[in-house]
């Protein structure tokens, strides 16, 4: 086997309650459902939960006067030394009656260990006082904590749960997922002494260069249209969420191909005010980099452990980003980062152990992480039982392809990179190109833009991450570069940037790179639950967009000159994957990724306020010669 490891490129830069997220397909629902947990069911039920536990009601007051609504689960029996779980959400607690599910579902553990669990309505949402702000900035570091924002919430909030709820030890650990995430990681910046520990999986990190509303400075219009009509319109009163509209009328394509985001505002009619100043800011301004919290993650206090998904349609970014950024400014805090196999939340999900097609292998992985990744390292910092994890483990990386876990000090390791080049007649080789004129096009047509995923669909799911890619490579728009069969197992780790050599008829273009694990015409089954069909199966490794007119920075767009070849960086997220012996590896390259990405008028033109008159067909040629090479790098310097 040849395993190449690479390093990071460093560069500074929710579990989301979307209802889209549903998976709406006949054929993704029967293949997941092929593989469940084989695990037994744990005891811990909503019975057993209400049985053991103590649930109270309080509103607690923040250092200007909001008061917000937490409900805080006490344990009927205790020895007095229970640690606390905390978990603030912007979508609403469990009120009265009804029970928070995860204490039976994803916390049974915890709840069998007599753990205490506080879950909160974050200032503005739910039954909690305040006006809500969307990423809300960090003005206590800002204005040297003489004002109030998520970590002063969590800090106040904790001072009051050591005075007024009995039995505990003393110690608390933040967690939660997706916007959750944000929230735990938001709050592990405080500096209070009982916070010992932090969960943020797969937290939301920077809504423009990655994560849910923007990738690489490109909307992500079908997503943030979606949760902001949900999530962000302004509330009728307090615990008063206002009804959001059901604008789709017909399947998602067909939808956002006859609305420019022009239109969708007009729907919104100024109801949904975190949507109007997004589009009231194209490009990186300070409005965006006042919700960039990474200059604010440096003497972090808590043990923290960054949670992700290689397979994350959501926020992948943040996770990869998160942990790069503490690694880089606490070098001797106790950091520790899990990356599996998962799409959003994936982690919870013990009865899946699959991604439509893909079956993570014979163990599943979900009751791993919670069983023996994470369960021991909350009880390691909030009771000091168990061992201590040597700094060699403390990175857990699911490789997919091969589906085991490797173990590392920080991931990856190594220095060496590897280049795959773009060759004429659809050949990538390591070999760069020796021909003095060779190049390939397409004409990207914004009136028939590809499709995210094939087939009709009116929720996203989130399969599309692993969903086949031989319905892209059919069009004739879609470039698609393929090696030979490998002779033997390549392993590829790291950050992934495609360098693309190109030149278009127009001022702006969109840029879609696929590196893709080619599945042999003959392939057998390797892992019980695979289904029959994966003969010449593309899976995707790791898909990403890029706005061509920020190719030099994401503060200013740059027009290209037309018929003018000009270098496109494509940065893409981690990957850990193994290519089978007899696989190939496979990039296809597009200028849509409808309506997943909203679609490039393909002029220099504001893209989101502009008309259906001024998207123009645009030529699109990509280069593969020995003067202008096109190449994809795993750990680009």
């Amino acid at each position: 086997m040849r395993i190449v490891y690479f390093s990071l490129l460093f560069f500074s830069i929710a579990l989301h309650a979307w209802s889209d997220a549903e998976v709406s397909s006949v054929t993704i629902q029967e293949s997941q459902s092929r593989y469940s947990s084989t695990l037994a069911a744990p005891s811990v039920d909503k019975a057993w939960v209400e049985s053991h536990y103590d649930k109270q009601e309080v509103m607690i007051p923040m250092r200007d006067g909001t008061r917000l609504f937490t409900a805080i689960y006490t344990p009927k029996q205790s020895d007095g030394k229970s640690p606390m779980l905390f978990k603030r959400t912007p979508y609403e607690c469990a009120y009265g009656a009804s029970w928070e599910s995860a204490l039976w579902r994803g916390w049974h553990k915890y709840a069998e260990d007599n753990y205490i669990f506080v879950f909160q309505d974050v200032r503005g949402k739910g039954k909690s006082e305040g006006v809500y702000v969307n990423i809300r900035p960090l003005a206590s570091f800002i204005h040297g904590g003489k004002s109030f924002d998520e970590a002063t919430d969590t800090y106040d909030t904790c001072d009051w749960l050591l005075a007024h709820v009995a039995n505990h030890n003393g110690n608390i650990a933040l967690i939660g997922s997706s916007y959750c995430g944000f929230y735990a990681i938001q709050g592990a910046l405080c500096g209070h002494k009982a916070i010992k520990a932090a969960v943020p999986q797969a937290p939301v990190f920077n809504w423009f260069r990655g994560d849910d509303f923007h990738h690489n400075g490109v909307f992500f219009v079908r997503d943030a249209f979606n949760f902001t009509n949900k999530h962000c319109r302004v509330r009728e009163g307090i615990g008063r969420e206002p009804k959001a509209p059901d604008f789709m009328d017909t399947d998602d394509y067909s939808f956002f191909l006859r609305h420019t985001i022009k239109d969708l505002s007009a729907k919104f009619r100024g109801e949904v005010p975190f949507w109007t100043e997004m589009c009231e800011h194209p490009d990186e301004d300070e409005w965006w980099l006042a919700r960039d919290y990474t200059r604010f993650l440096t003497n972090v206090k808590p043990a923290v452990m960054v949670v992700g998904g290689l397979w994350d349609a959501e926020d992948n970014y943040g996770a990869c980003q998160l942990y790069r950024s503490l690694a880089i400014q606490n070098p001797d805090m106790p950091l520790f980062f899990t990356l599996g196999p998962w799409s959003h939340g994936g982690w919870n999900n013990t009865d899946k152990n699959a991604l439509g097609a893909y079956v993570f292998g014979e163990q599943n992985q979900s009751a791993y992480y919670q069983e023996k990744i994470e369960y021991p390292f909350l009880n390691r910092y909030l009771r000091n039982t168990g061992v201590a994890l040597p700094e060699s483990e403390r990175v857990k990386v699911f490789y997919t392809g091969e589906n085991k876990w490797h173990a590392f000090s920080k991931w990856p390791e190594g220095e060496d990179s590897q280049v795959f080049y773009l060759h004429p007649n659809g050949m990538l080789s390591e070999t760069p190109p020796t021909g003095m004129s060779s190049s390939s096009s397409y004409i990207s047509d914004p009136e028939h833009p590809v499709p995210y995923i094939e087939g009709t669909w009116y929720k996203r799911p989130a399969e599309y991450m692993t969903g086949d890619q031989r319905f892209a490579g059919r069009r004739s728009d879609v470039l698609s570069f393929t090696t030979q069969p490998l002779e033997e197992d390549v392993t590829l780790s790291g950050e992934v940037e495609a360098l693309l050599r190109v030149s278009i008829s127009t001022a702006d273009a969109d840029f879609v790179v696929k590196l893709i694990d080619v599945y042999p015409d003959d392939y057998s089954r390797r892992h019980p639950g695979e289904p029959n069909t994966l003969n010449g199966y593309q899976l995707p490794v790791r898909m990403d967009i890029m706005r061509g007119r920020y190719r030099e920075g994401f503060a200013r767009g740059v027009p290209f000159v037309p018929d003018v070849i000009a270098t496109v960086p494509v940065r893409m997220q981690a990957i850990a994957h193994t290519f089978r012996k007899g696989h190939r590896i496979a990039l296809q390259i597009q200028s849509s990724w409808f309506p997943l990405a909203d679609m490039n008028p393909q002029q220099f033109v504001d893209i989101y306020h502009c008309d259906k008159a001024d998207f123009v067909k645009s030529n699109i040629t990509v280069y593969h010669q020995k003067d202008q090479m096109s190449q994809i790098i795993i750990n680009p310097k």
